[in-house]
């Protein structure tokens, strides 16, 4: 077989076994590289191996780069011509292209009837590979990825459901959009969007339809559940339930910002609350550190108060967390322990999700079944309830989703077992959704501890607007200060009079605040007071020609009386 008759696929392929024969001639060559496995942590996790496992992977890095192997890739990537030599090395590798596996990037994926499930089920796998190479997980702290974490919703608020909320969790998470809203078609047509069909989307959701089709006759026409509703009891029984699925493409804020005019970007923005906060966690760290600090504090209480009132006990393990169904208890590694507060609430969320399930609770076979040592099926069900459970709670507090290793290799291999047609495998799992999100909400239902909306986030929002104003203005005096410095009299005259009706704006707003803000107003009163005074010695110093013409903001409103 040629080159120039190989598919896509098919090249990638051979690049894939290209790889992997220079890597097993260096690790045979190789004192320190004992495996495939070893030799690709040591090149993704420079930073943290020794010096000896880092000079090694640089070494592999410079030898694969002349080799004769990396030749071919060039010469496959790029359509060029190979040698006799290089040819001959090409058609030993081919009769091996059945054997390799390309599994599509997340975002490289096509719109498929499965989409949903597949890019689901490739998110755990990669999760369980890196573990297995030997990558550790850090639990990244939220606010450096400036991500706000919450459920699902699209633009006009309305919440979405069943898999659609694990499917788009994780698209946000892997890609690192910052809030957890999405924009339908028609949210694009209402901003003014133009060709729609166009753009690639972020992301698809999934929308069950249940309909009624005649058991006897195919040429029967399908009922909606209202029309199935006006039948009689007999008539209903020659009909029997069908579920249809439509796929809808959804597409997220961050890709269509840079598309958006002025006015749409804030008629997008004044839609959810959603934003202002991502505004905010993105700009003030320590804002973003206290709010996802106090939002793991109150989840891991709420869980304290759920299975206190659940009579679920909790007791302290060294060195493994799990629930035991025999005797009903929930074994956590103490909580300092953790690399985080964030994840140890997920974890404690996850336990508790299967304590959910026993007998005197929600009653599910995950937990009651006696099969389960042995039942490999059973047991990756009810990980998957845990998992999407303990993350359906943990957005309620605007917190992202934990995972550990366990618990990626079970979902991996139930998902994996699934056999038959797509229609099965969807309703196996959203039948998994389902029950983690009813154990979410069973959880919720039983702890007295509430989070405060996000809108709130521990902080009167009353002031939040003069705090903007205060900023978009000290912005404008420190421009008016380069201009100024630069000579450019005109452009400083027009800053500083676009300063004095923001000032104007700013006092208004600060009279009108309450005795409750009276914090608030004198430390914005202080800085403002500062960076004037700052302001007026910058004037007297520079002495310039044409001072007199810069139109200046009257004395009195130089300082302001605290």
């Amino acid at each position: 077989m040629e080159i120039n008759k190989l598919n896509t696929t098919e090249k990638q392929k051979l690049i894939v076994l290209l790889k992997g024969r220079f890597k097993f001639d260096f690790i045979g060559k190789s004192d320190i590289v004992k495996s495939v496995k070893q030799l690709n942590y040591f090149i993704k996790n420079a930073s943290s191996i020794t010096p000896t496992q880092r000079s090694e992977a640089e070494r592999f890095q410079r030898d694969f780069s002349k080799s004769v192997e990396q030749r071919i890739i060039t010469q496959i990537e790029n359509g060029g011509l190979v040698s006799d030599d290089e040819l001959t090395i090409i058609n030993e590798l081919i009769p091996q292209l059945d054997k390799i596996t390309i599994k599509p990037k997340l975002n490289d994926q096509v719109l498929a009837g499965d989409e949903p499930l597949a890019k689901v089920l490739a998110y755990y796998e990669d999760i369980l590979a890196r573990h297995e190479n030997g990558e550790n997980f850090n639990w990244e702290q939220p606010w450096l990825s400036r991500i706000v974490f919450g459920h699902p919703v699209n633009l006009d608020g309305r919440k979405y459901s069943g898999q659609n909320v694990e499917h788009l969790c994780i698209a946000q998470q892997l890609r690192g959009y910052s809030v957890p809203v999405w924009l339908t078609r028609k949210n694009l047509e209402d901003l003014g969007v133009e060709n729609i069909d166009e753009l690639p989307n972020a992301a698809a959701v999934v929308f069950a339809k249940p309909l009624y089709k005649h058991c006897s006759d195919d040429k029967a026409k399908l009922l909606t559940k209202a029309d199935f509703e006006q039948l009689s009891d007999v008539e209903r029984r020659e009909y029997r339930q069908i579920i249809t699925r439509s796929h809808y493409p959804v597409w997220h804020p961050d890709d269509i910002s840079p598309l958006l005019s002025a006015d749409a970007t804030k008629k997008m923005f004044s839609k959810s609350d959603y934003f202002e906060l991502a505004e905010r966690i993105a700009n003030d760290e320590a804002f973003a550190k206290r709010f996802y600090s106090d939002r793991a504090d109150i989840a891991i209480k709420a869980l304290d108060d759920a299975a206190t009132k659940l009579g679920v006990e909790i007791t302290s393990h060294q060195d493994s967390c799990f629930y035991r169904p025999s005797s009903d208890v929930i074994a956590m590694v103490p909580r300092e322990k953790f690399k985080s507060d964030i994840a140890y609430a997920g974890t404690y969320a996850h336990e508790l999700v299967h304590a959910s399930g026993h007998s005197k609770r929600l009653n599910r076979v995950g937990i009651t079944s006696t099969e389960i040592p042995r039942n490999k099926h059973i047991y990756g069900f009810e990980e998957l309830i845990a998992e999407t459970g303990a993350n359906n709670f943990l957005l309620r507090f605007n917190l992202p989703a934990t995972l550990d290793q366990e618990s990626a290799a079970y979902i991996v291999g139930w998902l994996k077992a699934l056999n038959g047609p797509k229609q099965k495998k969807y309703g196996l799992f959203e039948s998994a959704v389902k029950q983690g999100d009813e154990a979410a909400r069973f959880i919720e239902g039983n702890t007295s501890i509430r989070p405060s909306q996000y809108v709130d986030f521990e902080v009167d929002t009353s002031t939040l607007e003069l705090e903007r104003e205060t900023l978009m203005m000290l912005s404008k005096l420190h421009e008016w200060k380069r201009q100024f410095n630069y000579g450019n009299v005109d452009r400083a005259q027009a800053i500083k009079r676009d300063i004095a009706e923001m000032y104007e704006q700013v006092i208004e707003q600060l009279s009108a605040l309450g005795e409750q803000h009276q914090q608030v107003k004198q430390h914005i009163e202080r800085i403002i007071d500062h960076e004037f005074s700052e302001m007026a010695k910058f004037e007297r110093l520079r002495e310039i020609a044409d001072y007199q013409s810069v139109a200046k903001i009257p004395a009195k409103k130089l300082r302001m009386s605290l």
